[in-house]
């Protein structure tokens, strides 16, 4: 019992890696590039987008930030 509550202490003393991504979409960077590059790279994901990005983003895990620099634009278009 003991063990059990210093493993789970221990577990929320150290907070899960962030994995972090910067998206130029201006430049061909995209936001699906950077959820695939990342795919086992830390419990969190965050993605600073800047830019405009013409591309459907689907999100297929949790934990993940996407975070614009204040003039990007994500435009998925319409189906």
């Amino acid at each position: 019992m003991l063990l059990t509550a210093l493993v789970s202490i221990a577990f929320l003393a150290f907070p899960a890696h962030a994995a972090t991504r910067n998206v130029h979409c201006d430049e061909g960077q995209t936001i699906n590039d950077a959820l695939e590059t990342a795919k086992g790279s830390g419990d969190v994901l965050e993605i600073f987008v800047s830019g405009q990005c013409n591309e459907r983003v689907t999100v297929g895990r949790d934990r993940v930030t996407i975070e614009g620099d204040g003039t990007a634009v994500i435009n998925g278009g319409f189906r």
